[in-house]
């Protein structure tokens, strides 16, 4: 229920839901208190980077896509993935080469206090991999390096 709840609470950061009644609900051991401070957590995270618009090319000649747009279709892409390795996306990053991406940087913000079935080194190879074919999609089979850093807001454990 947890990684429901983080998914839901990026793609709602992000723009990308409609209304709270979408929302999953708390799962007992969740407080709406916690919920709460989580939410607002990864908000200020959120509110602090910066937007941008640039225009980027796509895989069809004559189609741009700006990179706000991109950055919400690869936040929408990696959502429940990234939860299902108990993270937030807080930010992508987009490296140009004139309207060409060459380079990616996701921001995940690790959450909850469980311990992990994986370390975040092999979840984040996950996610690396996910990222780098939702572009190719959308930007079309260039090389495009794929990072990602870790933040831990409020976990524990060794991983």
């Amino acid at each position: 229920m947890a990684n429901e709840w983080i998914a839901d609470a990026t793609r709602r950061l992000a723009g990308l839901t409609a209304s709270e009644s979408d929302a999953p609900e708390a799962a007992s051991g969740w407080g709406a208190d916690a919920i709460e401070r989580l939410r607002s957590a990864v908000s200020h995270q959120v509110s602090g980077l910066p937007r941008r618009s640039r225009p980027v090319a796509t895989t069809k000649p004559g189609i741009d896509i700006t990179q706000l747009a991109l950055t919400k279709a690869l936040t929408i892409a990696l959502s429940d993935e990234a939860a299902a390795e108990s993270a937030a996306i807080a930010d992508i990053e987009f490296v140009l080469d004139g309207a060409a991406v060459t380079g990616v940087h996701v921001h995940l913000v690790a959450v909850g206090t469980g311990s992990r079935a994986e370390t975040m080194l092999v979840g984040g190879d996950r996610l690396r991999g996910r990222a780098a074919a939702v572009l190719a999609g959308i930007v079309g089979p260039v090389e495009v390096r794929v990072d990602l850093t870790w933040e831990d807001l409020v976990t524990s454990g060794q991983n």
